[in-house]
């Protein structure tokens, strides 16, 4: 096996249990607010239009969420622990990939919650 692929398996492995475990609460948090936050906001926006519902709603507030979740995990670890863990997010390049990873995440978790709604 090529010395990349199997650093890459083991970082896999290695940060799947600590960092992984971060992740899911901080998205775990992060869709409870906004499910908590949607009807007040999906309540307001039937009164100011009359347009039919759409998943935008749902798609826009869980991206958010999902970037939201990942940023302040991120930016929590350097004030607590005092040094950045993941070498991914030492740079604002590596920062903003890792927080779209979270605009993904919530991107696909919206249009879910959207789908099964129906």
């Amino acid at each position: 096996m090529p010395e990349g692929a199997s650093m890459m398996i083991g970082d896999l492995f290695g940060l799947l249990p600590t960092y992984g475990a971060v992740i899911a609460i901080a998205l775990l948090l992060a869709f409870l607010i906004t499910h908590w936050a949607l009807p007040v906001i999906k309540n307001k926006q039937r009164l100011q239009t009359s347009t039919p519902h759409s998943p935008t709603i749902y798609l826009f507030m869980f991206g958010v969420a999902g970037t939201l979740a990942f940023w302040i995990m991120l930016s929590a670890m350097q004030p607590i622990l005092n040094v950045t863990l993941i070498a991914g997010a030492r740079t604002a390049l590596g920062t903003t990939a890792q927080c779209l990873a979270g605009l993904i995440g919530g991107v696909l978790y919206g249009k879910l919650r959207f789908n099964s709604r129906i």
